[in-house]
Formats: structure tokens, sequence, C-alpha cells
């Protein structure tokens, strides 16, 4: 909320500035009505002072939160946190700006940001530290140096002006009229129970308000905080003074900021309403302990804060005795007359009132125990990031097997499909080679067919053969007798001759005939053979690759 208002002067000091804001979900509505002008809003879906620890749920954490982000590029990225956590730096090594603008001396875990660089291959920018998170400072003081650091020279105070025509509204519903009610905030804070007031003060400062100023009490609080609230509306019918109750929808912060803004006055622990009272410009008091003392000190015109500082203020809430002592040492008196001081400034500037309710030996007492408690708590700290370096490495080595069973599991998977793939082949070989058995034994029936055709043939033509050639000599034997009968001029008689002659040439003819179509036959037979010869080889050598292959 505070932050709001650097936002704004920044805004204002450049226009054309695209901003994006990474806020608490549960925060992120009401940070669209303080800034509606901003460019998105990325709802972090996670309180990241709760993941300290290196692990899984961290890592998810984080990862849910990379995706949210939107695309760059952007020139820069702000930790406007008071305690920086990971989570700046997470996003900062993700977008990897041109500039990171943090703070010095943040409490962070090294080991947490090497184990989100590492796992996801972050590349984190080198920081600018615009101011010191161990000086004791404001927070508003604190935003002034960020945009000092931007260039910019403006006011990082909120101001909020909300018309009394939107107060009546919102107010009305409730029985109540501007100006003419006090809110009470005495809830807040559920983690730290100890940072809130007593409600029976709550009741007697209520009771000034409502006695003195006329201000009937309207008491304030989230649905979470029902039984804080409920005590502290008893607790002001037992003083006698008639108070009315309404719980944050939480749904639309507009109708939050209206009802805040219409009190005449306020009063609460530290914590968000009472800031929206400041930004809203109503006079108020705020009981102070020493968690993170004075960062959060009251800074509206007309506000008032009351603390009773102690040795151990600075504590950042890790209390050394598990109490608010800080918060019970204001007294109710105390608040009260910060209240007449607030209703009397009405205008003025901001005040602390600082009281001394604590002896001197008690004193004395929280701050050796003070002492003490930090040097323990600095011991254990240092020894829970060694812890978290060890469970580091464990997630490391894990990380390194996990990945490692992987490799080898994507391998075996590979060998199976290969071993998969060589049995299919091997299954199918198994049959091609089968049918190529039962094949080659249909050719080498087709082929001993043939070659018994062959030699028939063979035979055959050999007959035929024998034949020609004796009817060939027996045509020479006539040539023969012909040629001595013409010689011994007792030649035949001519029609003898020419018969004999006729019938020996059809006989030759016939044989001849007969000779051609066994020639024709037996070339027919053999380019036949030839064939089936040449088809048997590549069928052997088909059947040789596939007994390699399955071997």
């Amino acid at each position: 909320m505070l932050f709001s208002g650097a936002l704004a002067a920044l805004h204002a000091a450049r226009p054309n500035m695209r901003i994006w804001v990474a806020v608490r979900e549960d925060l992120s509505q009401a940070v669209r009505c303080m800034s509606p002008w901003l460019d998105g809003v990325v709802p972090v879906p996670f309180d990241s002072y709760r993941y300290t620890v290196v692990g899984e749920p961290l890592l998810c954490a984080a990862a849910g939160l990379l995706d949210a982000l939107p695309e760059g590029p952007f020139d820069a990225v702000i930790a406007a946190e008071l305690r920086p956590t990971w989570v700046s730096r997470l996003v900062a090594g993700h977008i990897r700006p041109q500039s990171f603008l943090t703070l010095h001396r943040a409490p962070v875990s090294r080991v947490i940001h090497r184990l989100l660089r590492d796992h996801f291959r972050l590349a984190y920018p080198r920081a600018t530290r615009y101011a010191s998170a161990s000086e004791p400072m404001h927070e508003i003081e604190r935003y002034g140096m960020l945009l000092a650091a931007f260039g910019v020279d403006g006011d990082a105070a909120p101001q909020w002006d909300v018309p009394e025509a939107e107060q009546l509204r919102c107010v009305a519903p409730l029985g109540l009229e501007p100006a003419r009610y006090v809110t009470a905030f005495p809830g807040g804070a559920a983690s730290v129970a100890y940072k809130r007031w007593p409600v029976e003060r709550f009741a007697a400062v209520l009771k000034c308000a409502s006695d003195e100023f006329g201000l009937q009490p309207l008491i304030v609080g989230a649905r979470s905080d029902a039984d804080t609230v409920e005590e502290l509306a008893r607790a002001c019918a037992a003083c006698g003074v008639q108070s009315r109750v309404w719980y944050d929808p939480q749904v639309d912060f507009s109708v939050t900021r209206a009802v805040i803004a219409g009190a005449g006055a306020f009063v609460g622990n530290d914590s968000g309403p009472v800031h929206v009272s400041q930004a809203c410009g109503v006079p108020g008091v705020t009981i102070f302990g020493g968690g993170h003392y004075p960062a959060y000190l009251s800074w509206g015109r007309a506000a008032v804060a009351v603390a009773n500082p102690l040795p151990c203020f600075g504590c950042d809430w890790d209390c050394v005795f598990d109490r608010g002592l800080c918060t019970e040492a204001v007294s109710a008196a105390d608040a009260t007359d910060a209240l007449r001081q607030a209703l009397a400034l009405r205008t003025g500037a901001a005040a602390v009132a600082i009281v001394s309710n604590v002896p001197a030996t008690v004193r004395e007492v929280v701050a050796a125990a003070a002492t003490t408690y930090r040097k323990a708590q600095k011991d254990r700290a240092a020894r829970f990031e060694a812890i978290q370096s060890l469970r580091l490495r464990d997630v490391a080595t894990r990380a390194d097997h996990e990945a490692r069973s992987s490799l080898l599991q994507s391998e075996n998977e590979g060998l199976r499909e290969q071993l998969a793939l060589a049995s299919d082949a091997i299954r199918t070989g198994a049959d091609e080679l089968k049918m190529l058995h039962v094949v080659v034994d249909e050719r080498l029936a087709k082929l001993n067919a043939a070659s018994v055709e062959g030699e028939m043939l063979r035979a055959h033509a050999h007959e035929r053969l024998q034949l020609i050639n004796a009817a060939t000599a027996e045509i020479e034997t006539l040539r023969e007798e012909l040629a001595r009968a013409r010689a011994a001029a007792q030649p035949p008689s001519r029609s003898e001759l020419e018969r004999v002659a006729d019938e020996r040439l059809v006989a030759l003819q016939n044989l001849d005939n007969e000779l051609t179509s066994v020639r024709s036959e037996a070339v027919r037979r053999a380019e036949i053979l030839a064939e089936m010869t040449d088809m048997l080889d590549r069928q052997g050598r088909e059947i040789e690759r596939l007994r390699s292959r399955g071997g």
C-alpha cells in the first residue's frame, strides 16, 4: 500500500513507462484499485516469507510464478519489499533486465539462490543497491531513495482523494454518516498475534471517541479476525459504548477504501488499514511495537504513532519473549491522549508519541535477554544455512541420480524398441524364408521337369538327326548309282529315276522340317532353363541374406 505513492510519482514522471507489479494474490485486486493505470498485475499465489526451505515445494512455487510472468523485455526489476526474498532475484534472473534495484544487507539465503539459479538456469543481473535494509528509516523515505535511483524527484507518500458522495454511498447502508464515526482495526497480522494491542484498551479509546467527540465506533476486520472483532464489540458494550461491526468483503477495494476514508478518526494496530486511513487523510492513532520500528510509523496528516521503545526493538517480530511486551507497554491512557492530539491537529503533520512505561530494571532484563537471543538466532541461522547447503547437495545428488536413471531408462527403452524391431524383422524374415522355400521347391520341380523334357527332346532330335544322316547317305548312294548308270550308258528309265528322286526329296524335306522344329523347341527349352537357373541363383543369394540377418 505504501509503495503505491512511489509508483504514482514514477508514473507521473515517466508516463510512457510500462509498469507491472507482482504482488500476493489476495492483494492483486486492491493494487489495481490503488494504481488503475498499471499495465498489469502479476498475482503471486504464495507467501514468499513462508518458503525458506530447499525442496520441491519451493521449486514448484517458483515455477508457478515464472509461468505467470509477462513477456518482456523489461528494462528494470525493483525489489520493493522491506525484506527482499528469493522471489525478486528469481524474477530478475528470469527476465534479465538492464538494471536490478534492491536493498543492501537484505537477509537472503545464498543456498536458495544457487538452487534456483541451477534449477531454472537463471542469469542473475548485477544489483544496484538503492538503500540499506539494516539502516533504521521510514519506508516512505526509502522509497524516495528508490525514486532518486531512477532520477525522479517526487513525493513517495500515497495521497488518495475519495469523494464524499462515494463515502456516503458506501457507509449509508451501515447506518453511518461520513465523518461521524471512528474506525477501529484490532486485527491484522494474524501470524504475529503479539503485534495486536489488547482489546480492552481499544474499547477505552473508543469510549473516549464516543464520549468526547461524538464518534460512533465502527469495528472493521476481515472474516479471519472475527474472534478479535467480536471480542472488542463485547468489550465496548461492557463499558457502555454502542458499536457497529463491519467485515471487509475483500472483493472490491474501492468500497473498503470509501468506508475507511469516511471516518472522522481511526485507531488501530500497525496494519494495512491504518495506512489506508492516512492515505485518505483521516486523523488517528496507531499502536506500534518494535518489529519493524521505525519503518511504518505514522506518516499521514494528523496521524499520531504511539510507541514505548525497548532495547529489543528491530526484532522483525521474532520476539524473545513470545509475547507483545512492546505493545502491552502502551497504556489506554497513552492512546487516548494521542487520539486527542490527532483530532486537535486535524491537518497538521504526523507525530510520534514516545512513552516510557517500563522500569529501568525491566529494560535491563529485556536488553540482556534480547542480546542473548539475537546471538542464538544468528548462530541458528548460520547452522540452518549450513543444513540448507547440505540439503542442496542432496538435492543436486538426487537430481543427478534421477537424470542418470532417466538416461538409462531412455537407453533401455531404445534398446527394447530396437529388439522389438529386430524380432519383427526376424519373424518377417522367417516367414519370407518359408515362402521362398516353397517357391524354390516349386521352381526346382519345374526345373527338373524341364530338364527331363529337354533330355527327351535331345534324344528325339538325335534320332531325327540320325534319320536325316541316313537319308542323306541314301541320297548320295542314289546319286552314285545314277552316275554309274550314266557312265555304263544303261540309264534307268527317266520316269523311274524321277519317281525315286521325288520320294527321297519329300522324305528329306520332311526330315528337315522336323529337325528345324526340334531345334527351335530345344532353343526355347534352353532359354527357359537359363532363366530358371538365374532365378535360382537370385533366390539362393536372398536365402543366404535372410539367414545371415536372422543369425
